[in-house]
């Protein structure tokens, strides 16, 4: 194949060319040129950009040359120096989000998800940069700032973090990429009612505040998912207004940023809810172990709470055991695979170490992100290859199944390495197995049959036995109204078959004319005289002789007859 090549430019986080960082393409040094930029021919295949530059941040990126393309590979470097990030009330969240739609408006989306007890707007931020129609379908990603007092340090995470993708889209090819591959929702906080205020600072030895989920009527919501079942009437509009929003949005992967804790924690926060399979944790434990090793997070306890770690995760239940948690209700009621994220033993940290915590948890959202498009993903369509929505894809034994979307068909499950059994099922077709060898993000496209069966036979085999059951009955019913209809014919004219075939009107010489012609007179003239009737005479005439005479015998022995019996 011949070459192609790999080009960008060098930026800091405000936009200046850094003209004095140094770009490395699988060890070789590249020259950049004016404006920081730099352009190297490459052969198809994989390579590694490396790019360092004094008092700012070094990044790494591993790239695919594919044939024919030019890969973009533009980098943004933030300082290094200590960031000022501070608590937003609910109208600074309000208007910091306001801010950076009207100023990324073309790649982002501001809107509420519903509004809390005391009439507070839940607002969520949609980035992507594939608008575009034609462009092929992407996976959607839920990023949550917690549920109340307790995670304020989780909801300046999300706003920094919606800060970060707008601005470096189109700067820095690693964020560029993520949003033109994924949806990315973020919602700073689902209780704006609990984080309402600026938290004041702690006074000196003061113990960090302990989980704190309240709504604005004082109902926990981190216990209440239970309650959906239970009607409108019991459930607080928090969580019916999140219960809506996980549906519609059918979010592949979700993560909640929580306080009181220090690890990554999976579901489920209470182990008399569901069941898990085998396979579901193994995917849980993975998504879990690389959001813990990008963030540095502890892997064997945590630093708080006295909770045993597997490679950094753990279930919610050893960190906060409760029933009716939001993260179960991901699980039990929804497509999502969630993690719940304890970024801090303190849920509101001091304000001068939230630019620390940002920094140390900014590498792990991003890799979380790309997790969506890891494992499997596909399209369920027909044989013309018209989307199929709404059909159900399991994998293994999981009972926690996907559906396709309603535009494209498309489905998304992240699947740990290795080999796995889907399954396809939607109604009126015919299901369909499949085995995949995951290794990278592979595409499977399942294309089903219509399942056009009657009554368990295939449509033609039924559309034949139908058909010869209804000509059957036909021709009953044909023959039995030619039956019927003779035998009207006979007692309305009271003709009835001669004897050995003969016929009258036959001027062969077999037999006496004049014998045959009196017994077929006798025979007729008996049924009508049963009859009333006016004596009305009609003209007869044989069509097959010709003969005067036998006309003239024929009418005048009737005539003769009727007249005797009267």
């Amino acid at each position: 194949m011949g070459e192609r090549c790999v080009s960008g430019q060098v930026v800091d986080d405000k936009g200046k060319p850094v003209t004095s960082a140094k770009v490395l393409v699988d060890g070789k040094v590249v020259e950049l040129q004016e404006m920081a930029s730099f352009r190297k021919l490459l052969p198809v295949g994989s390579h590694t950009l490396q790019i360092t530059a004094s008092d700012l941040e070094n990044k790494t990126m591993e790239l695919v040359v594919p044939a024919n393309k030019e890969v973009p590979a533009s980098v943004t470097l933030d300082s290094l120096k200590e960031m000022t990030i501070g608590y937003h009330s609910y109208y600074g969240t309000e208007d910091h989000l306001r801010k950076l739609n009207s100023n990324y408006s073309k790649i982002s989306n501001l809107y509420s998800i519903g509004r809390s007890s005391k009439s507070r707007q839940i607002l969520a931020m949609e980035i992507n940069a594939a608008h575009d129609a034609k462009q092929p379908a992407v996976p959607s990603v839920a990023v949550i700032g917690g549920l109340g007092a307790s995670d304020r340090g989780g909801k300046e995470l999300v706003l920094e973090f919606a800060r970060y993708l707008l601005s470096h889209y189109d700067h820095d090819a690693t964020v560029s990429k993520i949003l033109q591959m994924t949806r990315v929702h973020l919602v700073p906080t689902l209780n704006p009612d609990g984080t309402a205020e600026v938290p004041k600072g702690k006074e000196k030895g003061e113990k960090c505040q302990q989980v704190e989920t309240k709504n604005g009527n004082g109902v926990d919501l981190d216990t209440s998912f239970t309650a959906m079942d239970s009607g409108p009437a019991n459930v607080e509009p928090e969580v019916t207004a999140i219960q809506k929003w996980m549906t519609e949005k059918k979010f592949t992967l979700a993560l909640v940023l929580r306080g009181g804790g220090q690890g990554v924690a999976v579901p489920l926060s209470s182990v008399s809810n569901f069941s898990m399979s085998q396979h579901d944790s193994e995917v849980f434990n993975h998504l879990g172990s690389v959001y813990s090793k990008a963030a540095g997070l502890p892997q064997d306890k945590s630093q708080c709470g006295d909770v045993k770690l597997v490679n950094g995760t753990a279930r919610d239940s050893e960190y906060h055991p409760h029933s009716g948690s939001l993260l179960d209700c991901f699980y039990g009621h929804s497509e999502t695979l969630a993690l719940n994220i304890y970024y801090s033993c303190c849920g509101t940290p001091d304000e001068r170490t939230l630019g620390q915590l940002w920094k140390k948890h900014k590498p792990a959202l991003l890799k979380y992100i790309t997790l969506a498009n890891m494992g499997a993903m596909g399209y369920v369509t027909d044989l013309f290859g018209s989307p199929i929505p709404n059909a159900q894809i399991k994998f293994d034994e999981s009972e926690h199944v996907v559906t396709s979307s309603v535009d494209h068909g498309a489905w998304w499950r992240p699947l740990t390495p290795g080999t796995h059994t889907l399954k396809v099922n939607a109604e009126g077709y015919y299901s369909q197995k499949k085995l995949l060898q995951v290794v990278g993000g592979d595409t499977v496209v399942f294309r089903l049959e219509k399942d056009d069966s009657v009554f368990g036979m295939p449509r033609m085999v039924f559309v034949i036995i139908a058909g010869s059951l209804t000509l059957l009955l036909m021709v009953c019913c044909l023959c039995v109204a030619t039956l019927r209809s003779k035998h009207h014919r006979r007692k309305q004219y009271g003709f009835y078959q001669l004897g050995n075939a003969a016929d009258i009107f036959n001027d062969s010489s077999s037999g006496s004319d004049d014998e045959t012609q009196i017994r077929f007179l006798n025979g007729a003239t008996k049924n009508k005289v049963k009859k009333k009737r006016t004596s009305r005479m009609s003209t007869y005439k044989d069509l097959v002789s010709s003969s005067s005479d036998e006309d003239e015998l024929f009418l005048k022995n009737s005539y003769v007859k009727k007249k005797v019996q009267r």
